[in-house]
């Protein structure tokens, strides 16, 4: 089950591990200031958008029509993700000297098909900085690039970091695939750096 994080005390540093619904899914240890939204339970993920939505935006009347344009852009973007394999999506809420610190990942099950070698292509076909190395499920293939923000809250013209990781937990389920995203290009290293550590210690 996911764990919930609360909207109180996100200021609070330490981690909590969060996983889909799906039985048998892999936990990731996100920061506890990150917004969890479980993908594979309809309902849920509902009630995770729209009090998302609600803690951004508020709840004063005046904002009626920007929260409904907001959930159904954040809903469409997130029900795509799910038909993919997605599992969990989180955004982070943190903040550094008042300065908010912008960042998503979503998590994937990708299924049996997909190999590493198949990713292998694909990175080469998107360019920009592939890496492998040894981690706790074998080796992870690491893509790191930059792309156009999504097609959401309009942010088609913002410039992000896009880093993705692959690793087979070998457990039937097939690869599973991490897609992290921020727009802080200058803390490139930095915000890597935090995505290195958030996958090494799934499990």
């Amino acid at each position: 089950m996911t764990e919930k994080v609360e909207e109180e005390g996100n200021e609070e540093e330490e981690s909590v591990w969060v996983s889909s619904s799906a039985p048998g899914d892999l936990r990731v240890p996100l920061p506890a200031a990150w917004w969890v939204v479980p993908l594979t339970d309809s309902a849920a993920c509902s009630r995770s958008v729209r009090a998302l939505v609600e803690r951004q935006v508020g709840r004063a009347d005046v904002e009626v029509s920007l929260r409904h344009e907001l959930r159904r852009e954040l809903s469409a973007t997130l029900d795509a993700a799910h038909r993919e394999g997605g599992r969990l999506f989180a955004t982070s809420l943190m903040d550094v000297a008042g300065r908010p610190v912008s960042a998503t990942v979503t998590t994937f099950r990708l299924g049996q098909e997909q190999t590493l070698n198949s990713e292998r292509r694909r990175v080469r076909i998107l360019g920009g900085e592939a890496s492998e190395a040894i981690g706790p499920h074998g080796t992870v293939l690491r893509q790191v690039r930059e792309s156009n923000g999504p097609d959401v809250w309009g942010c088609t013209d913002l410039r992000q970091l896009v880093v993705d990781y692959w690793f087979d937990p070998d457990d039937g389920e097939g690869l599973f695939r991490a897609t992290f995203t921020t727009p802080h290009l200058p803390l490139r290293d930095a915000m890597t750096e935090l995505f290195d550590t958030i996958v090494a210690g799934i499990g």
